[in-house]
């Protein structure tokens, strides 16, 4: 059940905090020093009360529910009530994988997407020659799976939306798939002219009641509700998110999704890893029509200990 005002902070109670002036002068967590920074102002504003839920007019159509304030908050800070709701009763396995860094403080700024990058990526993968240049910041079975996905289920002249890229590496793709447009968002979206395409911000988004015939998501969904980038504390942010999608895609839509894949891992605060537990879950309301990358039985078995790869799901939207 979600809890509301300060009730709902995953801190212990403040008593069995350090006080905040101890907070602020240093702390070390999973051997990361956390200091002056985004963790330390959450944590002294959580201890004096002084963050509670936002209401909004209209509901978001990306957001997800907060339970009051923004991350990164350490793992040893949350509520063990609360820690059990991130591994489903201590089900799943918890890694320490603390990131600070990405915080709103640390100054991060929006990318710059240059035609040149773009038109560059579009060469490399209208060849699929992954030799003749980088296309993805990840290994080349990420790039090769979104070819087997596009020519088993091609998306010629669709409406795309595209969730939380860092780079235009799977616009990229995208515009070799002969898509029909693309739009990107995010919560810090690139600044981008090329004319194939279109940036918005999640705001723009609640805006407007567009939707689309595909939605293409690649190492994102595992990250909500975790806190890593200053985003909401929700142990099922990436359930909700999930939910929130399907009124994003039109009516027998298609959900290209890659996650990483293995034995069910949190690795806090950095990413979830799905396996027979929570990977139902996450796709329940959308059928599942394939998975290219391996069967999702054979790849929970061999990726063990928080290793994990990241296939392709294709999923339908059947309202």
């Amino acid at each position: 059940m979600l809890l509301s005002g300060f009730e709902s902070i995953l801190l212990p109670t403040a008593r069995d905090m350090p006080t905040p002036s101890s907070i602020n002068s240093s702390v070390t967590v999973f051997a990361s020093t956390v200091t002056d920074n985004a963790t330390v102002r959450n944590a002294s504003l959580l201890i004096n009360g002084e963050i509670g839920h936002k209401q909004t007019v209209r509901p978001s159509r990306l957001h997800i529910d907060s339970f009051g304030f923004p991350g990164p908050v350490p793992w040893d800070w949350i509520r063990p009530s609360v820690r059990d709701m991130y591994t489903m009763n201590g089900q799943i396995a918890v890694q320490p994988f603390f990131f600070n860094s990405d915080a709103p403080d640390s100054g991060a700024v929006a990318p710059i997407w240059t035609d040149e990058q773009i038109d560059g990526m579009l060469e490399v993968a209208r060849s699929r020659n992954l030799s003749s240049g980088q296309l993805s910041g990840y290994d080349d079975s990420s790039s090769l799976f979104f070819f087997e996905a596009f020519d088993r289920y091609p998306i010629r002249g669709k409406s795309i939306l595209v969730i939380g890229s860092q780079t235009p590496w799977v616009e990229a793709i995208c515009i070799a798939a002969e898509a029909g447009s693309i739009t990107t968002v995010d919560f810090n979206p690139p600044v981008v002219s090329h004319p194939r395409i279109k940036s918005i911000s999640i705001d723009q988004l609640d805006a407007t009641d567009d939707v689309y015939d595909v939605i293409v998501s690649f190492s994102s969904i595992e990250h909500d509700g975790l806190g890593r980038y200053g985003d909401p504390m929700n142990p099922t942010g990436d359930l909700q998110r999930m939910k929130k999608l399907q009124g994003l895609v039109k009516p027998e839509g298609l959900f290209y999704l890659g996650v990483p894949v293995g034995n069910d891992t949190l690795a806090f605060n950095g990413h979830r890893v799905y396996g027979p537990l929570r990977m139902p879950k996450l796709i329940e309301g959308w059928k599942h029509l394939d998975t290219v990358g391996g069967k999702l039985e054979d790849l929970f078995a061999q990726y063990q200990n928080g290793g994990f790869i990241q296939p392709i799901l294709i999923l339908h939207y059947v309202p």
